[in-house]
């Protein structure tokens, strides 16, 4: 259900069809928006593609993707960039929750719950084919301290500093459940936005009860270099859980 405001047609919440191939596929294309409560499932490859250059494009909020053959959303090739998925619920797809391959940077996801994929919550094409090993550049929980039902989270990331020429702001997404079996998270449900200090250091305080939670983060670093700028997602940091029966979920490209 792509975004008809601009025609003067208010855009209504809708079912995209199962199909053989994509629910969904930007092909080149720009400024369109996918959002307001659609459900785009059980397609033959993914739910969503944004490929050869597709850029400005912005996917929810509120959409639900899932139990598509496929990944749930895909970004493909050098020229798509400046995407953003924005809180979406990204869950039972065969392959990954968010793929990214083929060149495609500068793509971001906020506030975005990925769970029970196939593959990775959120998958970037610098790790092995087959292996699926996460890619560098994720935020890590170094500390976990629990008292009186509360969980004081400390982790690491990349650091959020205004320079002569450059700058650079990092937002840390912190969830609970959705343990993936590779040691990975993914993220069923979302608890906080943070951002980083100089130091790239982050801390929150959640209420957890009784029930000791699995939590992992994801971020998003944003700025710009001199001439350039950048905006772009990192896969998820490892959980604070260690799932039962640990290996790496394989997928094909």
């Amino acid at each position: 259900n792509l975004d008809r405001q601009r025609s003067g047609v208010p855009a209504q919440p809708s079912l995209a069809l199962p199909n053989q191939g994509y629910g969904i596929a930007l092909i080149g294309a720009f400024g369109n928006s996918v959002r307001d409560g659609n459900y785009i499932a059980h397609n033959g490859f993914g739910g969503i593609l944004a490929t050869s250059g597709a850029h400005h494009n912005v996917f929810g909020p509120g959409d639900s993707i899932f139990r598509n053959a496929g990944s749930g959303i895909e970004f493909a090739g050098a020229a798509t960039q400046w995407n953003r998925v924005m809180t979406e619920a990204i869950s039972y797809n065969g392959r990954d929750g968010i793929e990214q391959y083929s060149g495609a940077a500068n793509n971001a996801w906020v506030a975005t719950e990925t769970f029970g994929n196939g593959g990775l919550g959120i998958d970037l094409e610098a790790e092995a084919i087959n292996g699926n090993i996460p890619s560098a550049g994720y935020p890590v929980i170094t500390s976990v301290l629990r008292s009186a039902g509360n969980v004081t989270l400390i982790g690491t990331s990349d650091a959020t500093y205004f320079g002569i020429g450059d700058a650079n702001t990092t937002r840390v997404y912190i969830f609970h459940g959705g343990l993936d079996p590779s040691g990975y998270g993914e993220g069923q449900t979302f608890d906080r936005e943070l951002t980083t200090d100089v130091n790239g250091i982050w801390q929150t305080t959640l209420s957890e009860g009784a029930t000791p939670r699995c939590y992992a983060a994801y971020n998003r670093s944003f700025g710009f270099f001199f001439l350039g700028s950048y905006d772009y997602g990192s896969e998820f940091s490892p959980s604070t859980c260690v799932p039962k029966k640990a290996h790496l979920p394989r997928i094909l490209r």
